[in-house]
């Protein structure tokens, strides 16, 4: 297992991108929403988008802050959802929506990132997605 983030697992089709965000399914672990559908043409298990509102956070240094914190919890914690979805010989296209009110730190990130996952992996297993 690589703890590798590279430009593979960045989501950028915007077709698919609108996809997700509108037909996807949920699962929920505050602070998180995540949307997720099935990705037949992905080079990798899962791609993933970042979003962090600007509605809650109005400086972008703040927004982009959160979001390089979301982006190394996921890159610790990608391990066992890469795993499942490489067991299971899927793909997902994940969009990922960040809905705390304070400021995130690095450690509650990869805690509730790691939650999340958990969530997922299980949702997976709960509804047979082919």
């Amino acid at each position: 297992m690589s703890f590798t983030f590279g430009k593979s697992f960045k989501l950028c089709s915007k077709i698919l991108i609108e996809q997700v965000y509108q037909k996807g399914r949920e699962v929920k672990s505050f602070p998180f929403y995540l949307k997720y559908i099935k990705n037949e043409n992905a080079p990798v298990p899962f791609q993933i988008v970042f979003v962090v509102p600007k509605k809650k956070y109005k400086h972008a240094t703040t927004r982009n802050q959160i979001r390089r914190y979301i982006r190394e919890a996921v890159r610790l914690e990608k391990g066992t959802l890469e795993d499942k979805l490489i067991e299971k010989n899927m793909s997902l296209a994940l969009f990922l929506i960040y809905a705390g009110d304070e400021n995130l730190t690095t450690s509650g990130a990869q805690r509730d990132i790691a939650k999340l996952f958990k969530k997922l992996i299980y949702d997976l297993d709960q509804k047979h997605i082919q």
